[in-house]
């Protein structure tokens, strides 16, 4: 099948990589083998796609234990993400009936409502606890808190895409952009930030509107960028929950302008970011560098979103340029 043109996405940022990368990448490749997530005849396929990477250009400066946490966790949304897209479980109302249990037994471990050193019937249920035992031991509580939420996001809306695709349901594209950055668990990676960077926030920052949409932005630009990349895939398998798609369908456009227009608004998001940046709230010269050091941590994730689905993994198959967007 022949590759989708992408545009030449907006970002105007520089990335960076953590030098811990081939020792964390090293831990993960066996911490799949070791907790049975993949057969050993996919393991090639898995190595490719190169999660650790991705979060070692998103948190350059994390240490070697906290990388390999977040890495681990990323690596099991991503296999997560391709049982529930399977495309011969698509549309069948027992696998939404499934997700909703599998959901309830995932929540359950990172409430810590059920024991994470009994062994579980599941790879995936192992692998979170083993996750969770660890990352336990270097987190703080309000960290632990404040992630546990997260994540219920995210899955409250896996579960909104799954019955969407159950009922034959395509939603509004401003329903779904909004939807999507927890769909990309962009929402987590910015939720993980403070705790991986060490950079500490006091909660009336955190809290401030200006923060909250430049999070929200943030994770807008990734989820639109992850669209564009993927759609290649998605469209192999008729998969309705890609912006393009939405556009497509939304806006009676063919799928060239619909490339266009979704691009026009990843690259309007980042743009908005920019200038949002410039707005910060007033606060003392000590939270003023941390605050400055959390926006940049935010232009690290776009940026390196980027350069991960460009160079370093093998699970998007897309065409990189500049021509369609003036087409």
């Amino acid at each position: 099948m022949k590759t989708m043109a992408i545009p030449q996405l907006y970002y105007p940022f520089e990335s960076q990589l953590n030098p811990n990368v081939l020792k964390v990448k090293e831990h993960n490749d066996n911490w799949v083998i070791r907790l049975k997530l993949k057969d050993i005849n996919h393991l090639e396929e898995y190595y490719e796609e190169n999660y650790t990477y991705l979060m070692a250009r998103f948190y350059p400066n994390a240490g070697y234990e906290k990388l390999c946490i977040a890495t681990d966790f990323i690596a099991l949304l991503f296999l997560i993400d391709d049982q529930l897209d399977n495309p011969a479980q698509k549309n069948d109302i027992h696998k939404e009936l499934a997700i909703k249990g599998f959901v309830e037994r995932l929540m359950k471990i990172v409430k810590q409502e059920v024991s994470i050193y009994e062994s579980e019937d599941h790879p995936i249920l192992n692998a979170l606890k083993d996750i969770w035992k660890r990352l336990i031991l270097v987190a703080e509580e309000k960290c632990l808190i404040s992630f546990v939420h997260e994540i219920n996001n995210l899955f409250d809306v896996a579960i909104w895409e799954s019955e969407n695709l159950t009922q034959n349901r395509i939603p509004k594209s401003e329903e779904y952009i909004e939807k999507r950055r927890y769909l990309s668990a962009a929402n987590i990676a910015n939720n993980l930030i403070e705790f991986l960077e060490e950079i500490t926030l006091p909660v009336y920052l955190k809290n401030d509107p200006v923060i909250q949409e430049l999070n929200k932005l943030s994770e807008i630009v990734i989820g639109i960028s992850n669209d564009l990349f993927s759609l290649n895939k998605e469209r192999m398998f008729d998969h309705t929950h890609n912006l393009v798609a939405i556009l497509e369908h939304e806006k009676e456009l063919d799928l060239e302008k619909s490339i266009c227009l979704a691009a026009e608004i990843h690259d309007s998001s980042v743009k908005k970011f920019i200038e949002l940046s410039q707005h910060l709230p007033v606060c003392s010269e000590e939270e003023s560098e941390e605050l400055k050091r959390y926006i940049k941590a935010l232009e690290l994730q776009m940026i390196g979103n980027l350069e991960w689905s460009l160079n370093d993994t093998k699970r998007y198959q897309f065409t990189y340029q500049n021509s369609l967007i003036n087409g």
